[in-house]
C-alpha cells in the first residue's frame, strides 16, 4: 500500500488578519484605525457613518506596507461609525470590516471597568448537537461583539443566534453544529471605561458521515506540449480528505506547479498549467472520510509535433516486386494516413499499412502492378501537430534475360580468323567476355567485342589467330535483377609448322622450394619451366621416380607451370624431391627438401593443456604439481611462487622432465614458506603461456573454495589426431572438468554433429566424452570438435582424422600396422581400501611404445602404483594397491609405432566410506524444519527451525534465493542450543515467498524451506473508546453424517471485536472450492453457512474454521462421515485418531533402507492412508506399509533411489475423525556402482556405457511466481531435459493435478511444460510444483501463485490496487571481473520487470553512492552499468545490483578481484 501525506486544499482567497477594533477615545484625541490582511489588495476603500472618506476630508487614509493600512482621525469630537472595503487582486467580491468610535466628553459621568461574573467555557459536542457560549458581567457594556477564529459573527448570520438576556447576560447558540463550526470564540465588551474581552474553544467530534461516491470520474487526457492538463472529478457524500496522485506519488511532488482547487461543493479539479513530457503518467484522485474511500484514475499523455526524420524514398520496381515505404518521426504518432495520387489508402491484401513501433511506420505493396506507379505520401499527426512526406513509386515491365543463341565452338589453323556471336532476349546492363576465366578487357586490340542491344546480338572476333587464343570463352549477361545469363565456347588453334630456329632447350622460371607441411595436409610444389618445344617432365623422391596414383596427383599446364600434390602426407613422404624436364634441345632438373611433420613438431608458441590446480598438504610432507604444455620447439619451463622464481636445488625441490610435454615439480617436505600462489611459466621462441593456483596448508584456506564458487570447463584429457583403417570402428574420447558441468556440443568440420545411424555420441557424470563410429569411411574424414559451456567460460580441443592407407612392398613381403588392443580396459568400481587391476594387451609391428596416463597426467611407479609392458605378448598390467579416493578416475594407455597410434582407456570410480574419513566432527542436520507461515500485512513474521552439527554450522537465510542480511526490520538470531530465528517486522506484499534456511560447516551443508504468506489485511480505524474481544464460537460446527448424494450442512456463529474473519480448511490442507458448494456467509452478525451438495466419500473428513481477529484466534471443527450404506445400525461410541509418536525427518543414501514409522491412537483403530508428494503409496515388492495392533504404522522401502526423495504424509481416519502427519525423506545419490548386488551379473563397463547414454532429468527453464487478479488467467511455464523424455507430474499444495475445464496442461517435444488456468480463484492460490521423472532420476522445480480478491464486503477499506506485472528477474546477469591496480572496470546487468524495477548497488552489502571513481548509469535500453575508475586493493569485493518493484526482488552478484602487475625478474 502506498502511504501519502494528508493534502489539505489552500484557502486562497484575501482575508483580515487584523480586522478594525472599536476604540473609545477621549475628545480632541488623535485615533488611528489599523487593519492588516493575508495578501496584497487591488482596493482599499473608507467609510465613516456610511459615507466614503474623500481626499480633502480631515480623515486622512494611510498606506503602511502592500498588507497593511490605517486611517488617521484627528481631534475627534463625536462618535462614530467606520468600515473598511477592501478588493482582492482576482476577485469580484469585497470584505469589509467595521468598529465604533466612542468619544469621552469631560462631563461624562465615569463608567466602571468591565470584569467577567461568568466568562466563557471550552465546549465540547457531537456532530449535529446544539452549542451555546454565554457570560455575564458586572456593568452594562456600550457595545458587545462575537468572534469566531478572529472574525466578527454578525447578527444576521442565519446559523447563529446572538442574544441579550439581561442588560449584564449575553448568550451564542448554534443549533445544529457541524464540523465547520470548531474554532475559537470570542466576545469582546466595552465601555467608556475601555474594552474586555474572553475566548473558548468549540470542538466538534465526528458523527456518522455519508461515504463519498464518484458521480463523474476521471477522464485519459491527451494533450499537445505546452498545453494545460486538466482533470475534473465530481464526488458526492462527505469528503474530509482528497489525494491526488502520479504514477503513485503526491502530485506536488512529481510537478510544483500542479494546481488543485474545490471549484464548486462537489467538484475537484487537478490543472497542470504547461503539460511537458515528464508529466506523462497515471493519475488517481482519493476521496475519504473515515466511512468511506473512493477512487478515481485516469492516464495523461503529452504530444510533441512529430517532424520526420527518415522520409519516404522514390523507387523503381519491377512488375511482381514487393515495395515497402518506411517513414520514421521524432515523436509518437496517433494518427497515420496513406494516399495514392492524393486518395487515401484503405487496407487490402494488396497494400498494408504497418506500426513498427510509436515512431516507425510501413506501407507494404505485396507484388506490385503497373498502375501502382504513382506518388504516394503519408501524413502523421498527433495532438500537438502534424506532419508529412512523399516519394514516387515507378513501376516497370522486368527486364528479364533469356539466351535465344548460344557460343559454338571454333577450330581453326594458326592465322585465321574466327567469331563468337550469341543472341538474348532483352537489354543488359553489362556485358563481360572472359577467357580461360579472366576478363577480356574491351580496350584488349587483339579482340574486338561489338554489341547491338537492340536485336540482342553480341560477339567476339580475332582477325589473325595464334595458339595462346586456343582457350575456353565465355560470355555473362547481367542485369539489375541477378539472374545473370551465360554462354561458352572452345576455341581450338592448330599451330603452323615450327621453325627450327625457335628451338629452345628447357629453363626453369621459378625453381622448387624447399617446404615443411604438418602430417596429414596435402603436399604441393610447384615451379614454371619454359623451353621450345614444351620439354617433358618427370618427378622423383628420394631418386625414386614418382607415378600418378590416387595419392599423387602431377599437372603441367599451358604456361609451363608444374605442379605435383600429394594427398594425405605421411613421415614417410619426407625427403628430397626433383623434377626434370627434358626436350629435344636438352634437360634440366630442380630439386628441394620437403619435411612432414607431426602436429607437435609444428612451430607454435606454448600452451598448457593441463594447468596447474589448486592443492593443499600438511606441513612436511611431500606434494607434486602436475602440468602438461605443448610447444615447438620445446618449452623452457620454470616455476614461481608469489610472483618469485623457485630455486630448483634437485634435493627437496626438483623439476623433472616427463616427455611428451608433462612435467612435474616435487618438493619433498612442505616448509610454510612453500604455502602461496604458484605460477608456471613456459616459453619458447614463439610466445609465451602461464597458469597458477593455490597452493595452502591443509586445515587452512578451504582449498575446494573455487569448487564451491564454480568454475569455467577444462579438457583434463584433450583429443589428437589419429589415422583410423577404413572400414574399422572408431572411437575418440575426451575429459571435461567444470562446475557447474558443461553443456557438450561436437561438431564435424564446423558443423554440428549429431547422432545418426552408425554414430553415436556419449556423455558420463564424471566428464567423459565420447564419439563411437561403427565403420570408419571416407565420408568421416575431417576435423572433430568438442566443445564445453558453463556460465563461467567455455573451453574446446579438436582432433583431425584420417584413413590409414595400408602400404605393403612387395619386394620386400614385410606387413606392418598401426597398433591395437584387444581386450581392452575396462571399467571399474571397487571399494576404497581395495587394489585396482587393470590389464590389456597391444598387437602392432613393429612393437609399440606405451605410456599409461591417469587424469591426462603420465603414470610413474610408486610404492603403490606399479605398470609392466611385455614387448613380446603385449600384455599391459597397471595395480594400485590400498586404493584411496584420489586413485579414481580416467585411466589411458596410448600405444604407438611409426605407422599410428592409438588408445584405450576405462573410468575407475572409488566407493567411499565416509565412516570413516572423520573430521571430528558431524555435518549439519536440521532436528525441526520450518513451517508454512501466514500473516498479515504489517504484522510480524517469525521463522523458526532447528539444526546441530559440529563445529557449529553457519547459518545463512535466502528469502526467493535472495541473502537476508540483518537489518532493523529483519532480526536473525542464531542460538547455542542450535535454535534459529527470522523474524520479519511490519511485513509488506514484497516479504512474501520462498523462504530457506542454510546450514553449513566444514563436514556439508543443509537446508529447510518453508512459504511465508502475506496476506491484505482490511485495517479498521480503531476506535478508542471500545477494547477489543478475542474470537469466539457462539455456534460451533458440529459432526455430521449424511448418506451418499446427500446434502452435507455446516454451520457456526462466531462473535469477536472487530468481527473475526474466517478461514475453512479440510483435513489440515486448504478447502478447495467445488461447484457443489453453496455458501452462505453474513461476516457482520458472523454467521457462515456451507452446504455440500451431492456428497460423495471424497468429502469425508474434518473440516474445520479458523476465527482471528486483532485479539486473538478461535477454531472450530466437525467431522462429516459419508455412510455408504454397507453397514447399518447405530455408530458406536469412538474417538478420533491421535498420532502419539509423530513421523521424524529421515536421510539415507542411495541404495540404503528407508523406513518412516509413527503410532495412531483411535476407537476404532483407525485406517492409514500413506501419500507421497500428493500421490498415494500402495504396497508393492519395493514398498511394504504395515500397521499392528498397537497402532505402531510403518512405511519401509528396502532399497531407496532417488526417486524416493520427498514429502511423505500419513493420514489416519475412523468414523470420529482423521489426523495427519507428515515428513521429509532426502535420499542422497551414492557412488554410481552399477549391475547385480553382488556386482557380477552384468560387466562394469557395459552397465556404465548403458547409464552414460542415458541422463537423469534437470530443470533449465525453472517455474516463476505469479500474482494475478481474480478472474483473470495465469500461466506457468518450465522446461526439463532428460534421456529418455522424462513423464511430468504436475502437484498443488501436495495433491496432483490433472487437465479439467478451467486447467489444461501441455507438454511439446522440447521438453516445455505448461499449465494454464482461466478465471483464476481463491482456491487456485497456493504451491505449485513439477516433478520430472525417467529410470534415472528425478527434478523438479516449484513457484507460488497469488491470487489478489475482490473485497466482497467493503470495498471501501480495500487500499489495494489490483495491478498487471511480473516480478524483476535479469536476462543478462552480472559476471565475474578481473583488473590490476590502476585499471577501470565496468559491471553490466540487463534487469526486466513490469513495472520497470527500482535499481540499487550494493557492495559487500552497503549501499553505493555515485563519486569521482563510482559512476552509476541507466542506459536507453534498460541496461544498468556501474563503472569504477582507478581501481586498488580496496575496491575488491562482491557486487550485487538489485532491482526491486511491488512485485517482488530479485539480483544478481559478481565478485571483482584485483590481482597484483606482474614484476619482471
Amino acid at each position: 500500500m502506498i502511504m501519502m501525506n494528508q493534502l489539505i486544499l489552500p484557502d486562497k482567497k484575501l482575508s483580515f488578519l487584523k480586522p478594525l477594533q472599536d476604540v473609545t477615545a477621549n475628545k480632541g484625541d488623535t485615533v488611528p484605525l489599523e487593519i492588516e490582511l493575508s495578501g496584497k489588495p487591488k482596493e482599499v476603500k473608507w467609510y465613516k457613518n456610511g459615507k466614503e472618506i474623500k481626499p480633502g476630508d480631515k480623515e486622512q487614509p494611510k498606506k503602511i506596507s502592500d498588507t497593511k493600512y490605517q486611517l488617521n482621525i484627528p481631534d475627534v469630537d463625536a462618535d462614530g461609525q467606520f468600515k473598511v472595503v477592501v478588493i482582492g487582486e482576482n476577485e469580484d467580491e469585497p470584505i469589509d470590516s467595521s468598529c465604533a468610535l466612542t468619544v469621552k466628553l469631560p462631563t461624562d459621568k465615569a463608567e466602571p471597568k468591565l470584569t467577567f461574573l461568568k466568562p466563557l467555557k471550552d465546549i465540547e459536542v457531537t456532530e449535529g448537537e446544539p452549542a451555546v457560549f454565554e457570560i455575564e458581567t458586572n456593568a452594562k457594556p456600550r457595545s458587545v461583539k462575537w468572534y469566531k477564529n478572529g472574525q466578527e459573527i454578525k447578527p444576521t448570520d442565519a446559523r447563529m443566534k446572538i442574544e441579550n438576556i439581561d442588560d449584564t447576560k449575553y448568550r451564542l447558540t448554534i443549533p445544529k453544529t457541524t464540523k465547520d463550526d470548531a474554532g475559537t470564540f470570542k466576545v469582546v465588551l466595552e465601555n467608556s471605561a475601555g474594552p474586555v474581552e474572553s475566548s473558548a474553544s468549540l470542538t466538534v467530534k465526528s458523527g456518522k458521515k455519508n461515504p463519498p461516491t464518484i458521480s463523474k470520474g476521471l477522464e485519459d487526457q491527451i494533450v499537445a506540449k505546452g498545453d494545460a492538463i486538466i482533470f475534473e472529478v465530481k464526488i458526492d457524500g462527505d469528503v474530509d480528505e482528497v489525494r491526488w496522485l502520479k504514477d503513485g506519488r503526491p502530485v506536488e511532488k512529481a510537478n510544483a506547479s500542479a494546481k488543485i482547487e474545490k471549484v464548486d461543493g462537489n467538484t475537484y479539479r487537478l490543472t497542470i498549467p504547461k503539460a511537458d513530457l515528464g508529466d506523462i503518467g497515471d493519475y488517481e484522485v482519493q476521496a475519504s472520510n473515515p466511512d468511506g474511500k473512493v477512487t478515481s484514475a485516469a492516464k495523461a499523455e503529452v504530444d510533441e509535433k512529430p517532424e520526420i526524420v527518415k522520409g519516404l524514398i522514390p523507387a523503381n520496381i519491377d512488375e511482381g516486386d514487393d515495395q515497402v515505404f518506411r517513414v520514421e518521426v521524432s515523436a509518437p504518432c496517433r494518427q497515420v494516413k496513406w494516399y495514392k495520387n492524393g486518395q487515401e489508402i484503405k487496407p487490402s491484401a494488396h497494400m498494408q499499412s504497418k506500426q513498427v513501433n510509436p515512431k516507425k511506420f510501413e506501407l507494404t505493396i505485396n507484388k506490385s502492378q503497373l498502375d501502382d506507379g504513382a506518388t504516394y505520401r503519408v501524413v502523421l499527426g498527433n495532438k500537438a501537430g502534424e506532419c508529412e512526406s512523399t516519394a514516387e513509386l515507378k513501376v516497370e515491365k522486368p527486364n528479364i534475360l533469356k539466351l535465344v543463341k548460344g557460343l559454338s565452338d571454333v577450330n581453326v589453323d594458326e592465322g585465321q580468323p574466327f567469331t563468337f556471336s550469341c543472341k538474348i532476349s532483352g537489354i543488359p546492363k553489362s556485358v563481360k567476355w572472359f577467357k580461360n576465366g579472366k576478363e577480356i578487357s574491351p580496350e584488349d586490340e587483339r579482340y574486338k567485342l561489338s554489341s547491338n542491344p537492340e536485336t540482342g546480338e553480341y560477339s567476339l572476333s580475332v582477325d589473325s589467330s595464334i595458339p595462346t587464343d586456343s582457350a575456353a570463352f565465355k560470355v555473362i549477361f547481367a542485369n539489375d535483377k541477378g539472374g545473370d545469363v551465360q554462354s561458352g565456347a572452345v576455341a581450338y588453334v592448330k599451330k603452323g609448322k615450327p621453325k627450327e630456329a625457335e628451338a629452345k632447350a628447357p629453363s626453369f622460371i621459378s625453381p622448387l622450394k624447399d617446404v615443411d607441411i604438418e602430417e596429414g595436409d596435402t603436399l604441393t610444389l610447384k615451379c614454371q619451366i619454359s623451353g621450345e618445344p614444351q620439354p617433358t617432365l618427370k618427378w622423383y623422391c628420394n631418386g625414386e621416380e614418382l607415378k600418378p596414383s590416387n595419392r599423387v596427383v602431377m599437372r603441367l599446364a599451358l604456361d609451363g607451370t608444374a605442379t605435383l600434390r600429394v594427398m594425405d602426407s605421411k613421415k614417410s613422404d619426407a625427403g628430397e624431391y626433383k623434377v626434370v624436364a627434358t626436350n629435344p634441345s636438352g634437360n634440366l632438373d630442380s630439386s628441394c627438401k620437403v619435411g612432414v611433420l607431426s602436429s607437435d613438431e609444428m612451430p607454435s608458441a606454448p600452451k598448457f593443456v593441463i594447468p596447474l590446480r589448486a592443492s593443499d598438504a600438511p606441513l612436511g610432507a611431500k606434494a607434486e604439481f602436475n602440468i602438461k604444455v605443448r610447444g615447438v620447439p620445446k618449452p623452457t619451463i620454470r616455476f614461481q611462487l608469489d610472483g618469485k622464481n623457485i630455486p630448483i636445488d634437485n634435493d627437496r625441490i626438483t623439476l623433472e622432465d616427463m616427455l611428451d610435454g608433462n612435467w612435474c615439480l616435487t618438493i619433498k617436505e612442505v616448509k610454510e614458506e612453500d604455502f602461496g600462489t604458484l605460477r608456471c611459466v613456459a616459453e619458447n621462441e614463439n610466445g609465451k603461456d602461464e597458469c597458477e593456483a593455490i597452493f595452502d596448508q591443509t586445515g587452512g584456506r578451504k582449498p575446494k573454495a573455487r569448487d564451491e564458487e564454480g568454475y569455467p570447463p577444462r579438457f583434463n584429457v584433450p583429443l589428437w589426431d589419429r589415422r583410423v583403417p577404413l572400414g574399422d570402428p572408431m572411437s575418440i574420447e575426451c575429459h571435461v572438468d567444470a562446475k557447474p558441468l558443461a553443456e557438450i556440443t561436437w561438431t564435424f568440420n564446423n558443423d554440428e554433429l549429431k547422432p545418426a545411424q552408425g554414430i553415436q555420441i556419449e556423455y558420463t557424470p564424471e566428464g567423459a566424452c565420447r564419439v563411437k563410429i561403427s565403420e570408419f569411411l571416407e565420408k568421416h574424414v575431417g576435423a572433430y570438435k568438442c566443445f564445453a559451456k558453463n556460465e563461467y567460460g567455455t573451453a574446446d580441443t579438436i582432433a583431425n582424422l584420417n584413413i590409414e592407407v595400408k602400404e605393403e612392398k612387395e619386394e620386400e613381403r614385410k606387413i606392418e600396422y598401426a597398433p591395437k588392443f584387444n581386450p581392452q580396459l575396462e571399467d571399474q568400481i571397487l571399494n576404497e581400501g581395495g587394489t585396482i587391476s587393470l590389464s590389456c594387451r597391444v598387437d602392432a609391428i613393429p612393437i609399440a611404445s606405451i605410456v599409461p596416463y591417469k587424469d591426462g597426467l603420465p603414470v610413474k611407479n610408486s610404492d603403490r602404483l606399479k605398470w609392466t609392458y611385455n614387448p613380446t605378448s603385449g600384455q599391459i598390467t597397471l595395480t594400485v594397491q590400498d586404493v584411496q579416493d584420489g586413485d579414481g578416475g580416467a585411466y589411458r594407455i596410448v600405444a604407438s609405432n611409426h605407422l599410428g597410434s592409438t588408445n584405450t582407456a576405462c573410468l575407475v570410480t572409488v566407493k567411499t566410506k565416509k565412516v570413516e574419513v572423520k573430521k571430528e566432527g558431524e555435518e549439519p542436520f536440521f532436528t525441526k524444519g520450518l513451517v508454512d507461515k501466514y500473516v498479515d500485512r504489517g504484522e510480524t513474521l517469525e521463522l523458526t527451525c532447528a539444526v546441530t552439527g559440529d563445529p557449529q554450522p553457519e547459518i545463512r537465510w535466502y528469502r526467493n534465493g535472495t541473502l537476508l542480511r540483518a537489518s532493523p526490520r529483519v532480526i536473525i538470531e542464531n542460538n547455542p542450543d542450535g535454535t534459529c530465528k527470522l523474524i520479519v517486522k511490519d511485513t509488506t506484499m514484497s516479504d512474501e515467498g520462498l523462504y530457506r534456511c542454510e546450514a553449513e560447516n566444514a563436514h556439508g551443508r543443509a537446508k529447510t524451506q518453508c512459504t511465508g504468506f502475506v496476506q491484505m489485511a482490511i485495517k479498521r480505524e480503531k476506535t478508542p473508546i471500545i477494547e477489543g474481544e478475542a474470537p469466539k464460537f457462539v455456534v460451533p460446527l458440529e459432526d455430521t453424517s449424511v448418506r451418499m448424494k446427500g446434502l452435507i450442512e455446516m454451520e457456526c456463529k462466531v462473535s469477536g471485536i472487530p468481527m473475526p474473519t474466517i478461514k475453512w480448511s479440510k483435513d489440515g490442507g486448504v478447502l478447495i472450492e467445488d461447484a457443489r458448494y453453496e455458501w452462505d456467509n453474513n461476516p457482520e452478525k458472523g454467521t457462515y453457512s456451507l452446504k455440500i451438495r451431492n456428497a460423495n466419500l471424497y468429502d469425508e473428513g474434518t473440516i474445520r474454521a479458523v476465527a482471528t481477529n486483532e485479539s486473538g484466534s478461535a477454531t472450530s471443527k466437525g467431522m462429516i462421515r459419508i455412510d455408504d450404506g454397507v453397514f447399518g445400525g447405530k455408530v458406536e461410541a469412538s474417538t478420533a485418531p491421535r498420532i502419539s509418536l509423530r513421523l521424524a525427518d529421515v536421510r539415507v543414501n542411495e541404495g540404503q533402507p528407508l523406513k518412516l514409522m509413527c503410532k495412531v491412537e483411535g476407537t476404532p483403530m483407525p485406517s492409514l492412508d500413506w501419500y507421497k508428494d500428493g500421490e498415494k503409496v500402495l504396497p508393492s515388492d519395493r514398498c511394504q506399509l504395515e500397521i499392528s495392533p498397537e497402532g505402531t504404522a510403518t512405511l519401509y522401502i528396502p532399497k531407496a533411489t532417488m526417486d524416493d526423495d520427498g514429502l511423505y504424509r500419513v493420514i489416519a481416519t475412523n468414523s470420529a475423525g482423521s489426523a495427519v502427519d507428515k515428513c521429509t525423506a532426502t535420499v542422497r545419490r551414492g557412488p554410481r556402482g552399477v549391475g547385480t548386488d553382488d556386482g557380477r551379473g552384468v560387466s562394469p563397463a557395459a552397465a556404465l556405457d548403458r547409464f552414460d547414454s542415458n541422463r537423469a532429468p534437470r530443470c533449465i527453464v525453472p517455474l516463476d511466481n505469479v500474482r494475478v487478479p481474480e478472474k483473470q488467467s495465469f500461466k506457468l511455464k518450465c522446461k526439463f531435459t532428460g534421456d529418455p523424455k522424462p513423464t511430468i507430474k504436475w502437484f498443488k499444495d501436495g495433491e496432483r493435478i490433472y487437465s479439467y475445464t478451467r486447467c489444461q496442461l501441455s507438454e511439446t517435444s522440447d521438453g516445455t511444460c505448461e499449465l494454464v488456468v482461466e478465471s483464476a480463484t481463491r482456491s487456485d492460490a497456493g504451491m505449485y510444483r513439477v516433478v520430472a521423472e525417467n529410470d534415472y532420476g528425478s527434478a523438479r522445480t516449484t513457484c507460488e501463485v497469488s491470487v489478489q480478491l475482490k473485497d466482497r464486503t467493503k470495498p471501501a477499506f480495500d487500499d489495494s490496487q489490483t495491478l498487471e506485472g511480473n516480478a524483476p528477474g535479469f536476462s543478462i546477469p552480472l559476471t565475474v571481473k578481473r583488473a590490476k591496480p590502476g585499471e577501470s572496470v565496468v559491471l553490466e546487468c540487463l534487469p526486466y520487470g513490469k513495472p520497470f524495477p527500482q535499481i540499487k548497488w550494493l557492495k559487500d552489502g552497503i549501499d553505493l553512492v555515485p563519486n569521482d571513481k563510482i559512476k552509476i548509469e541507466a542506459l536507453d535500453d534498460h541496461t544498468q552499468r556501474l563503472t569504477i575508475d582507478d581501481v586498488d586493493i580496496l575496491s575488491a569485493g562482491y557486487f550485487r545490483c538489485v532491482a526491486t518493484n511491488e512485485f517482488g526482488t530479485a539480483s544478481t552478484k559478481a565478485e571483482l578481484t584485483i590481482t597484483e602487475k606482474k614484476k619482471d625478474i
